[in-house]
């Protein structure tokens, strides 16, 4: 998985939560300091935000992370620019956040995931966290294998840039 975390809930437990995420495998994100929408703070204050969760990130694990995911996918073209990384949108939107539903989430993650896709859930969530070895192993059985995303844009061969967005990836003809 790919987790993209918000700085100020990083402290010294969800620290720790960070390194072992990372030492399964996994990936961590900046979505800014205090989950800001970069559409209205101004290029300043969004780069504030990335640097912030950065430090907190680096102090936790040691890295600092290499993708970012804007807040509610809301960004100026101007902040996009100043991202040294690449920004990660999401193509499987399970509003998780909304419906709260373990079984709806399992059940919509099954029938709408699919080859190169990226899904969104938010794991600061109960019902979603409950729903994860389900849908795990759901996709498991369909033939799926769960990546992060810097690991699924090197197996379909795309190349990610800073300042760009992503949402999917699909083999390239």
């Amino acid at each position: 998985a790919s987790f993209m975390v918000v700085g100020q809930n990083i402290n010294s437990s969800t620290g720790d939560l960070l390194k072992q995420e990372m030492e399964m495998g996994c990936e961590i994100g900046n979505h800014s300091y205090t989950h800001a929408n970069f559409k209205k703070i101004g290029l300043k204050k969004a780069k504030s935000e990335i640097q912030k969760t950065d430090k907190k990130v680096k102090q936790y694990t040691g890295t600092t992370p290499t993708l970012i995911r804007a807040p509610y996918g809301a960004f100026t073209k101007s902040v996009l620019k100043s991202f040294t990384r690449p920004n990660i949108f999401w193509n499987v939107d399970t509003l998780d956040w909304k419906y709260r539903n373990s079984k709806r989430l399992i059940n919509y993650v099954s029938k709408n995931a699919g080859d190169g896709k990226i899904v969104l859930m938010h794991d600061i969530h109960k019902t979603t966290a409950n729903a994860v070895d389900s849908i795990l192993k759901n996709l498991t059985k369909k033939g799926y294998e769960m990546v992060t995303v810097t690991e699924l844009s090197a197996i379909k061969g795309q190349k990610m840039s800073a300042g760009k967005t992503y949402a999917s990836f699909k083999i390239k003809k």
